[in-house]
Formats: structure tokens, sequence, C-alpha cells
């Protein structure tokens, strides 16, 4: 079996599992705990694919320490997210939920491709030394501080409503605080813009991949607004639905509409 066709697979089983545990089938802790790490596996893989062994662990480490970090100098020393913030008794790193720590890397891993397989669809590459500037470097960056801030706009009002975490003071945005966000888009911000110089300076030689790989990362992104519209109707939260779907999955759908106008070929790296 291809490599391509093992991620799709994976994806497949990814699909399978989101859909019972959204309609309530399974809720036994193997269950969840299948469900929470089966991104993990899955982002691994295509990091190590298409980023190479060493870059796409690196960017995983990177983004769940990071995340991490902020968590931990949050919890202890006081908060980088706008407000106090408790987590129930889970598994944990100095108080940060291992599932958190996965969030961070998954979200944060999604948000980037969904930024740099735009640039494909239109038929450039992520910007490097020789080609490209860092202005534009810069903007991907933003970019990708947003896509990854849009999943927690959608996220963090569904998950306090759960009980996944609790905000002491609570916050004007459906009960969570404005610095949250910024919080999460700061985070992002220093993570994909250390990643993206790094690129920037030592650019990947072309991986000669199906663009369809690269499109992955994005439907995996679109499955997440997928759950979190569901969550949200299921919560009568119909605002924070509406604003949830016009953040996280247009611009996912876009993406994917923009890919079937392309050639079944990735971009020459001697593009901008």
């Amino acid at each position: 079996m291809s490599k391509e066709k093992a991620l799709w697979l994976l994806f497949g089983l990814q699909i399978l599992l989101t859909a019972s545990s959204i309609a309530g089938i399974f809720k036994d802790d193997t269950f969840n705990l299948v469900v929470t790490y089966l991104p993990l596996a899955l982002l691994v893989l295509h990091a190590c694919w298409t980023l190479t062994a060493r870059r796409g662990l690196t960017f995983i480490l990177l983004a769940g320490l990071i995340g991490w970090a902020a968590e931990a100098i949050s919890l202890h020393y006081g908060t980088l997210f706008g407000g106090e913030y408790i987590y129930p008794m889970q598994p944990s790193l100095f108080g940060v939920p291992f599932t958190i720590i996965i969030y961070w890397a998954v979200f944060i891993y999604t948000g980037y491709w969904l930024v740099s397989s735009f640039l494909y669809w239109f038929g450039r590459t992520k910007p490097n030394y020789k080609r490209g500037s860092l202005p534009f470097l810069g903007l991907l960056v933003f970019a990708d501080g947003l896509a990854v801030m849009a999943i927690d706009l959608f996220m963090d009002p569904i998950s306090v409503r759960a009980g996944s975490w609790t905000w002491m003071d609570g916050g004007p945005y459906f009960g969570v605080p404005i610095g949250n966000f910024i919080g999460w888009f700061v985070v992002t911000v220093l993570m994909t813009g250390l990643f993206r110089l790094f690129e920037y300076y030592k650019p990947q030689p072309d991986p000669q991949l199906s663009k369809s790989i690269f499109l992955l990362p994005v439907l995996g992104y679109l499955l997440v607004g997928v759950n979190f519209l569901v969550n949200a109707i299921s919560y009568h939260m119909f605002l924070l639905a509406a604003i949830g779907t016009l953040l996280v999955i247009v611009p996912a759908v876009v993406n994917v509409l923009l890919y079937w106008r392309r050639t079944d070929s990735p971009p020459s790296q001697s593009k901008r």
C-alpha cells in the first residue's frame, strides 16, 4: 500500500470516528483516546512525508512545545490569554492536559497548511531567499495566525459549555475573554514565523507529490469546523454557528474548490 493511500485510509477512519463521536455511538475512554490521538498520528505521517521527517517532527514538536509553554505560564505565573482559567483533573504536564498540547500541534499544523495550500492552488510556492520577499512571508505568517485563531473562536465557547475548561471571570465573547484569541494568534504567529523563516533561508526541494496530499490537512481543518458546527447547533448557539461557519468552514470550502481547478501536479519550485 502506498503512503498516499495509507494517509487517506487513516483520514477516512478519522471521519468515521468523528461522526460516531458526534452521534454519541461510542463514549468509552478507549474510544475517546483513539479520537484524540489518531489526528496526531495523521499529522506525524503527513508532516514527515511532505516536509521531510526532520522538518515535520520539528514542526509538530515545536508547535506543541510553544503551546504548552504558553499554557503552563498562564496557569502558574499569570495568564497570557486574557483571564484566569482552569482545567478539570486529567493527565497533564505541569497542569496542561495532554489533549490541549495535541490541540495546539494539530490546529497550528492544519492552519499552516490551509494557508500554504492556497499558494499551490494559485500556482505559487512558499517564498524563499531566492524568490519571494520577507514582507510576503510576514503576510503568510499573519494569515497562519488568523486561520488558527478562527478555530479557537469556534472551539472555545463550545468547550466551555461542554465543561472542558472554565474561565473564572468569563468574557464578552460567549463567556470567553477577547485576550484568549489574541493569545492564540500570538502563539501561532511565533511558531509559524520561526518555521517559515527557516524555510525561507533553507527552502525544501520539490517533494514531487500528488497535490491531493496538500489538500488532506485542509479537509482536516474542514472536519474540525463541521464538528464544532454540529456541537454549536446542539447547544442552540446559533450565532456562534454562523460565525464559525464564516470563519472556518467557508475558507476551507473555498480552498477545496480552488483545488479542483488545478491540475494534478504540485507547482514547480521555480515559481514564486
